[in-house]
Formats: structure tokens, sequence, C-alpha cells
């Protein structure tokens, strides 16, 4: 009896669910497509699942060094001022510039309140790709009607390759999810232009805005073409009988415009308040910005390589990027579009073109201006990926990223618009694809070819040897230096050498290790001008003034990354060797102390501007001038020393001469007077002590022209005039 009763509940029940699928189509399907995507996301995620607040995809870097680092900090989502870095004077990390990112750095920062920053990245990582492969789902769906084709679209948009490797640093291109969004709007306003439409078309249109500040730039290729297409084929079909319609598509326009404008008035008001600190810190990260946008635009092999991650073809690739490189990294070349979207795309366009398989066409319900004007923006976004120029017949012709880099210096690497390009493309290849499944009789064999189109998509687009994975970075991994550290209860401040600031690879390792050992740095963790004149004049352990400067901003530890020589600085007792065995990344790690006998620094002679800082193997720095044959150096009371206005101070340092200095005098000058003149000839080395007025810079200059980098100056030191 008991049997029975299980039986009829089982069947009551299994019936009860068919017709509660029945009766909810669009609930089951949702669930069905989540299932899906939720698990193809946790394959991307793999051991990190296991690992969530201790791993994270790739290596140290853009991410653990940024935004994770930053979510420790326990500032705002814009950031703010700590002392965690350039310790004792501490940095303002506000960004205004983040406004940009309002939707990355916000959710983001309330993530890490919940779970902490780095299962707060991992967490938005997971959910970018879920929301990649849904999104594109239904966008592909609502394109082609197809069910099938439409999970293709998904998977394909998900693990684009690009995805993956900017999973490993920089997760505001991985939720291009956005444009799915934007998209899916677009097709809506030119194909019903009614004031609806318009009105959400334009709340659409401004949400990539406040992702990422490249987005503006995609969101206009991919808006832009479109409207203009709608204007101008109004003009084009203008008469009596159209005027009425002409005129309602202007005043909806007019209102989609409206509505983008007023969503983007935070960013135009930043942009009008912050815009010159915005410029400057852009300018000391870019360096050569055309240089930049030559290296990270597009050659016609970044198209068709595979990742350079891929299990199989790897190998391969990384050989021919060794001997075809310009300049870019695979963060940035790796474009890769596939064989099986590439190939659907171009059957698509076949059969439209031809005017074959209208029936077909027609029973996907596929709009054919839909899909000319989506191959319309992939076309555009293809050409803006292109250099800045080429070459023809010994002239340089620009093209558009040429044009527009002169116009706009802000966006530098134009690669990225393949994740545009893929946004566009997919739904006319799922197109294509819908068309074969049409053309395939009995459902078993049309999933059977749309499981083998999957698996082939997925082999393609692989970025991982799914057996063992390589593409995981463990927190564990950091020398043992760092959780030795963070033991020292009588250490609080250290210094992280090489002494370095961003675009430097070692200051995102300083800030990631920062997490570990939990010690205020000198260091700066961010791209900045402040504090970067003392740093640099304090850049060689051996240097004079350098340890006894470090002890006067409150340094009680520091700590070497892979030094030669390092052991056995006089001035340094090693407190903690990581040089023996395999601690990951830098694993000749050592922490040192600063000898008691090391007088703390009352004052620092500073290259304040017109010098290269060039540190040599033997721990000291070469102060080189620069082309402009002018030097300023600049006496720096330490924290706490008062200054009076005026006094004197006993500057010294030595000067030297390559062979190649071409025999000029260096006049030094203060507030007009001169100090000395030194006649220097090629191969000479002089020490130089003068007394100097401590208010104002010294001046250094060469008369007449030499070749830059054959004069410089070493072991530069201050102190009172009466000591």
């Amino acid at each position: 009896m008991k049997q029975q009763i299980t039986y009829y509940t089982e069947k009551l029940t299994k019936s009860k669910m068919a017709a509660l699928l029945k009766r909810h189509p669009r609930r089951s399907e949702f669930a069905v497509v989540s299932l899906f995507f939720g698990a193809l996301a946790a394959l991307f995620m793999g051991p990190i699942l296991f690992h969530f607040g201790s791993a994270v995809h790739g290596f140290w870097g853009d991410g653990t060094g940024g935004l994770i680092w930053l979510g420790t900090l326990h500032l705002g989502p814009f950031g703010g001022t700590t002392h965690a870095v350039l310790y004792p004077y501490g940095e303002n990390l506000f960004r205004p510039d983040l406004v940009t990112s309002f939707f990355l750095v916000v959710p983001f920062w309330v993530f890490t309140k919940i779970m902490g920053a780095v299962a707060a990245w991992n967490f938005m990582v997971l959910v970018s790709f879920y929301l990649c492969g849904v999104g594109m789902y239904y966008l592909a769906k609502r394109v082609t009607h197809s069910r099938q084709a439409a999970l293709w679209a998904g998977v394909a948009f998900a693990y684009l390759p690009m995805h993956q490797y900017k999973a490993f640093g920089q997760i505001g291109y991985v939720m291009t999810f956005v444009f799915v969004y934007v998209l899916w709007q677009l097709i809506n306003f030119w194909e019903r232009p009614t004031r609806k439409h318009a009105l959400l078309l334009g709340l659409a249109t401004a949400v990539p805005f406040y992702v990422d500040g490249y987005y503006v730039l995609f969101t206009m290729i991919l808006v832009g073409p479109p409207l203009v297409f709608l204007m101008g084929k109004g003009l084009w079909q203008l008469s009596k009988q159209t005027a009425a319609e002409f005129k309602a598509l202007l005043i909806n326009l007019s209102l989609l415009l409206g509505t983008t404008v007023v969503l983007l008035l935070p960013i135009i008001y930043v942009k009008l308040v912050y815009g010159a600190q915005i410029a400057a810190e852009l300018a000391l990260a870019r360096g050569d910005f055309i240089g930049n946008v030559i290296a990270y635009t597009a050659r016609w092999y970044d198209y068709v390589l595979p990742i350079l991650t891929h299990p199989v073809f790897g190998a391969w690739v990384t050989n021919f990027r060794a001997t075809h490189t310009h300049g870019s990294n695979p963060s940035e070349y790796t474009m890769y579009l596939g064989l099986v979207l590439v190939g659907l795309v171009i059957y698509t366009m076949y059969y439209f073109w031809k005017r074959r398989g209208v029936k077909k066409l027609k029973e996907t319900r596929v709009n054919k201006l839909t899909i000319g004007i989506l191959l319309l923006i992939a076309g555009v976004a293809f050409v803006m990926t292109l250099p800045p120029y080429v070459r023809l017949h010994g002239h340089r012709l620009p093209l558009p990223t040429g044009v527009l880099s002169k116009l706009v210096q802000y966006w530098r690497v134009y690669s990225r618009l393949v994740l545009l390009i893929d946004v566009v493309l997919l739904p006319v290849a799922a197109t294509g694809l819908a068309i074969l499944l049409k053309s395939v009789h009995g459902r078993a064999k049309q999933w059977g070819l749309l499981a083998l189109v999957i698996f082939v998509t997925l082999f393609e687009y692989l970025s991982f040897n799914p057996f063992h994975r390589h593409d995981i970075w463990y927190y564990g991994n950091l020398s043992s230096a760092n959780t030795w550290l963070a033991q020292q209860r009588d250490v609080s401040v250290i210094a992280d050498y090489p002494l370095v600031d961003e675009p430097a690879g070692e200051a995102s390792l300083y800030t990631t290790e920062q997490q570990v050992n939990h010690k205020q740095m000198i260091n700066a963790g961010s791209i900045t001008a402040v504090g970067a004149p003392l740093r640099a004049s304090i850049m060689g352990l051996n240097d004079p003034q350098t340890l006894p400067v470090l002890k006067a901003l409150g340094v009680q530890a520091i700590m070497t990354h892979e030094i030669p020589n390092d052991v056995g600085t006089p001035g340094l007792v090693l407190a903690y060797s990581a040089s023996v065995g395999d601690a990951g990344y830098a694993h000749d790690v050592n922490v040192f102390k600063i000898a008691g006998d090391i007088p703390a620094a009352k004052y620092a002679l500073v290259a304040q501007a017109g010098f290269t800082s060039l540190p040599q193997p033997n721990l000291t720095t070469n102060f080189a001038f620069d082309t402009s044959g002018l030097g300023l150096l600049r006496v720096l009371p330490m924290p706490g020393v008062s200054d009076q206005q005026g006094s004197l101070k006993t500057i010294s340092f030595v000067i030297t001469s390559l062979p190649t200095f071409a025999g000029n005098d260096i006049v030094l000058s203060q507030s007009g007077h001169v100090i000395d003149t030194i006649h220097l000839t090629p191969g000479q080395q002089l020490a130089a002590i003068y007394n100097v007025n401590s208010s104002d810079d010294v001046r250094m200059q060469i008369i007449g022209s030499t070749p830059s980098g054959s004069v410089y100056i070493t072991g530069l030191g201050a102190q009172p005039a009466d000591e």
C-alpha cells in the first residue's frame, strides 16, 4: 500500500510539473537557460569556486593590484585619502574618472562589504559570464525566433576569447551584456520608431557610458550608424505622403537624444570640473599616445589567431606572435572571432545577397533590414580597429583611428572594439544557423548538429586545459616574506624595492602583496606626481641619503624583490629571506631592518625636475640631465622637521661627465643669483658642496648643447649648514 501511494504521489507530482511547465513556458525556458549558462559560467570559474576569496583568473596585476586592492582599503566606491601608501604623507586616491565605471565600481564596493574584495571580484566575473550568455540567448531568439540558434549564440558570446582574457584583470570588458540591451532597444526603435521605444533606447544608450570609458566610443558606433541610416532613409523618401511620418521620426529622435543627454549629466559635470585632473593622470599613464594607438590597433592575423593560452594551438600561436609583434599585449590582441562564427555570417550573407533561401529566411521571420544594419555596424567597428594610417606608394594615408586620435586623445586601445563586433555579428550568424537547422529533418538530428556546433565553438575559444588548469592564480603563491611580515607586530611601515610607480608591473605586485602583509608603504599605489621626486631621489639603496631618509619617513623594514647583491648592503640587517626554493613570483625576496646606528635624516636633496633617474646594478642612482639641459634640485624637510624660511642648508652631490659630454660649463643659481660655475671637461668627476637657501630650487643649467644623458649627478645629500 505504501509503495502504491508513493507511486501515485510521484505520478501526480510529475503530471503537475508537466502541467506547470506547459502553463508557464517562459518561466520553464528561463529556468533551463539559466541553469545551462550558469553551468558554463561555473565551468569557466573552475577551481575558483572552491577558493572564492583567495584566487583569481590569470595572474596578479591590474585586477589584484587595482580594483581588488582599492576594495581592501575601506574607502568609498570612488576612492579617497589613505595612508596605506605614500606613507607618511598619504595619497588621495579619489578617482573622479570612475564616474564612467559607476555600474562596475559601485556594485563591486557593495559586494566587497558583504563578501570581501577577492570574492566580490570573482562574483562579478561569474555573474557577467552568466548575463552575457543569457542576454545574447534572448537577443538572438528575438532576431531569429530559434531557441536552438539562440543557445549557440549565447555560448559563443559568453566564451569569446577576449572576454576570457579580460577576466584576468579588466572585468569591465566582461560586462558587455549591456550592449545586448542597447542592441535590443535599437532593433525595436528602427522597426517601430515610437516615443516609447525612443525613451527606452535613450535609457539603454546611457547605460554603457557608466560601465567603462571605452564604452562611450562603443555605444556611439553601435547607435550612430543605424540612426544616421534611418535619418537618411527618411530624407530620401520624403514626400507629402511621408512628411508626417518623417516629422514623427524627428520628434522621436530628439526625445531619444534628450533622454540620453539628461542621463549623462553626471558625466558632463565631472568632465567640466575634473577634466584637467583626469587628462593629467591619463598623460602620466600613457606616454606616447600615437605610439600606443599604433600598437593597440589590429593586424589581420589578430582576427584569425586563437587565444595564446589555447591548450592545443597555444604553442604555435606563441611562436607566431614572437615573430609578428606590433607592440601590443595578449590582453589587447586576443581578437579571435572563430571559424564557426565567421562561417555562419558568410552563410547568412550568401543567402541574403543571392536571394536564395528566401523561404527559409521567412521561416525564421528575420528582418532583412536588421541583418543589413547589423553588418553595417560591424563594418564601421572593424574599420575603427585598423591602424591610424597606411602607407601607399610612399605616402602616409590616415585611417579613421588616425583622424580620431588627433581630435580626441582619450581612446588608445581600438582593438577592444572586437567586443562590439561580436555583439552585432552573433545575431547575423545565429540567423545562418537557424536556416541550417530548418533544413535538417528530425529533432534528434537538429540537436545533434547544434551540439556539434557548440562543441566546436567552445574548442575554438578554449583558453585553458579543462583537465589541468593553469589559468588560476592563488594569493598563496606570493612570497612567504609577506606572511612573515604580517606576523611582525613591531613593523607597521615598509619600503618595497625597486622603488617604482605605475605603470611599472612591480607597482601592482606591491599593492597585491599589501593585502597579505597588511603594512603601510612609502610606495605609491597609483599613477601620481605626488611624492614622485622624493621617491626618485632614494631609488638606490647604496645612495648616501637613502637609508637616513627612509628612517625619517618611518620605515621599519625594507622588502626587496629580485635585487642582486642586496644582501650585505651597508646599513641593512637581513631579517628574513625567501630566496631559497620556489615561493611564487619574485622568489628572491628579502626583508631587511635598518641598522640602529643609521641616523634619521632631517632633510633630503630631491631631484625635482629635469633629471631621469637611472638605477645602477651597484644599487646607486644616476640622475642624468634630460634633453632640456636644465635640472632643479630642492631641499625637502622630513616629516616632523620645522624649517625656518630662508635658513641655510648644505647640499652635496657628485657630478660626472661621460666622454660624449661637449665640454660645456654648468651654472648653478638660486633666486636669480649665480652660486657657482662648474668648468667640466669630458670624462671628469667632481664632488660639490654648497650652502644654499632652502626656500627656492637650485637651478643647474648646461651652457650650450650636449648629448642627452652625457652628464649626471649622484650621491645627493642635504643637512643644516651648521652640522
